[in-house]
C-alpha cells in the first residue's frame, strides 16, 4: 500500500477521523481506501481483551495470562525475564488480533503512596529503563507494538486528570525523563502514551516542548503519540504540539475543533491558502504508517489466518505420504481465531488438545480453536470426537471397543462415556459409506 498516495486521497474529514479512536479500543478505519482499524489492549501485566459489546471494565474479559507486576519483576533485576514476558504477551496479543499493547508503564516511583506503583518498575531510572526496554523488545519482536506510558512525570493518582507536576529541569531530565529516553533510544517503541497531568503548567497532551522538542527532535522518536483515555484538552493545540491520536476518541467537540480550525485557517494550521493541512497531515501520516510501514511486521487478523492455513496446507502436503504422521494443534475450549482449511486435514490421523503443531522441527505454530468448532468442520471428512480432548480420523482406526480406540500406529486412546454411543454410530456410518478402513 502506498501510504503517500492513500493520504493524498483522503478527505479532510477522513484525516480528522484517523487521528481519533473509535469503539473505545480501536483506531478509525477508512473503508473506501482499504485502511483497516488498529486494535489496542491493556495492559502492562497481561491482556485485558473483551469481545464486541463488552463493558470495557475488568469483567467479561477473554482468558489471558496474568503476569507478575512490574514492581515484582523489577525486584529480580533480570532483563531476560522481562524479554520472555514480552514475547509471551505478544503471542497472546496476536491470538486476539491486538496490534498495540498499552504498556509497559515506566514512570518513576516518587512516593510510596502512589496508587499505581505496582505498575511501575522502580524509583531508579536506570533499572526501570533497562527492564522496560527488555519488555518492549520482547513484545515487538513478536510482531506487536507497544505504547510506553505515561509520558511524563505521572507519579501520583491524586488529582490524576488535572494534577500539575512542578519540577526543576535537572530533575526532569535526570530522573523523570531518563527512563523514557532510554526506552526510546534503545528499543524504538511503536507508540508512546501521554499522561493526564500538566508539567510545569502545560498539559502533556499539548506540550510541544515534551512531544516535539524533546521526544522527536532530541531523541529521534519516529512513532506516534496517543493520549491516555480522556487526556485530551485542546485538540488543535495538541496536534500542533505533536500529539497524534486521541483516545478513546469519537468526541464530537474534538472533531469539530479540528475541522473548524482548518476552515477558519488558524495560524500554523494551514499551509499557504490551500486546504493542505500541515499538522493534521503529518499526524495522520504517523498513525497511518503504523499499519504498513513499521519495523514490527504487524499481521492483521485476516492475514494471520491466511498465513496459518498456508502453513498447515504445506505441512500436510509434505507429510501426507506418511500416514503415521500426526498434525498436532494446541486446542483451547475458549477463543477461536483461525478458520482451518479442512480439506487438507483429511490426511490427519488424530487431533488432540494438549499438543502444539511443529513444522520442520524449527518453527512453532499454535492454532487456537474451539474443539466444538473443529468437530463441526471435520465431521464431513471422517473425523469423530471420541473424547473432549480428541478428534480421530476414522480412516486410521484399527479397533473400536467399549472404552478405547486403537490407531494404526498402535496407540490407544480413551473413549469418553458421554461420547461413546454417538462416536460409535458415526464410525459405523463411516464404514457403511466407505467400507472397512484400509490401514496404510
Amino acid at each position: 500500500m502506498d501510504v503517500k498516495a492513500v493520504l493524498s486521497s483522503m478527505t479532510t474529514e477522513e484525516k480528522a477521523a484517523l487521528v481519533s479512536g473509535t469503539d473505545f479500543m480501536y483506531t478509525n478505519p477508512i473503508p473506501r481506501l482499504g485502511v483497516p482499524s488498529l486494535r489496542t489492549s491493556d495492559g502492562p501485566h497481561g491482556l485485558r481483551v473483551q469481545n464486541e459489546g463488552g463493558d470495557n471494565g475488568v469483567t467479561g474479559s477473554n482468558p489471558a495470562t496474568a503476569f507478575p507486576t512490574a514492581a515484582c519483576t523489577a525486584s529480580g533485576w533480570n532483563e531476560e525475564n522481562l524479554y520472555k514476558i514480552g514475547r509471551a504477551m505478544a503471542s497472546e496479543a496476536r491470538r486476539y488480533g491486538v496490534h498495540i499493547v498499552l504498556g509497559p508503564a515506566v514512570n518513576i516511583k516518587r512516593n510510596p503512596l502512589a496508587g499505581r506503583n505496582f505498575e511501575y518498575f522502580s524509583e531508579d531510572p536506570l533499572l526501570a529503563g533497562k527492564l522496560a526496554a527488555a519488555q518492549v523488545n520482547g513484545i515487538q519482536s513478536g510482531g506487536v507494538g507497544v505504547s510506553v506510558k505515561h509520558f511524563a512525570l505521572n507519579n501520583s493518582e491524586n488529582f490524576r486528570f488535572m494534577g500539575n507536576s512542578v519540577c526543576d529541569m535537572r530533575a526532569v531530565r535526570e530522573l523523570y525523563l531518563k527512563v523514557f529516553e532510554r526506552v526510546v533510544k534503545t528499543s524504538s517503541p511503536a507508540t508512546l502514551m501521554c499522561a493526564y497531568n500538566k508539567i510545569n503548567g502545560e498539559y502533556c497532551s499539548q506540550n510541544k516542548w515534551l512531544l516535539t522538542d524533546v521526544l522527536r527532535k532530541e531523541w529521534g522518536f519516529d512513532g506516534f503519540v496517543m493520549t491516555d483515555w480522556g487526556a485530551m484538552h485542546d485538540r488543535v493545540a495538541s496536534l500542533k504540539a505533536g500529539l497524534d491520536l486521541e483516545m478513546p476518541g469519537d468526541t464530537d467537540i474534538c472533531r469539530r475543533q479540528i475541522l473548524d480550525g482548518i476552515s477558519l485557517g488558524k495560524k500554523l494550521l494551514l499551509r499557504g491558502t490551500g486546504s493542505d493541512i500541515v499538522f493534521v497531515s503529518s499526524n495522520t501520516s504517523r498513525v497511518f504508517e503504523t499499519f504498513e510501514v513499521n519495523p514490527f511486521g504487524f499481521v492483521r487478523k485476516d492475514n494471520f489466518i491466511k498465513d496459518i492455513s498456508g502453513v498447515i496446507d504445506r505441512y500436510v502436503k509434505q507429510k501426507m505420504s506418511k500416514p503415521e504422521s500426526v498434525l498436532r494443534f494446541e486446542l483451547r475450549n475458549r477463543g477461536g481465531l483461525v478458520t482451518v482449511n479442512v480439506a487438507v486435514l483429511k490426511y490427519v490421523e488424530c487431533l488432540r488438545n494438549e499438543q502444539v503443531f511443529h513444522m520442520d522441527g524449527k518453527e512453532n505454530y499454535s492454532v487456537f480453536l474451539r474443539m466444538k468448532t473443529l468437530e463441526e468442520q471435520l465431521t464431513p471428512f471422517g473425523f469423530i470426537r471420541i473424547h473432549k480432548g480428541y478428534l480421530v480420523n476414522c480412516r486410521y482406526i484399527s479397533r473400536f471397543d467399549n472404552s478405547s480406540v486403537t490407531l494404526s500406529t498402535g496407540e490407544e486412546l480413551p473413549v469418553g462415556r458421554s461420547k461413546h454411543a454417538a462416536a460409535l454410530e458415526q464410525y459405523l456410518d463411516y464404514i457403511r459409506k466407505n467400507g472397512i478402513p484400509i490401514i496404510e
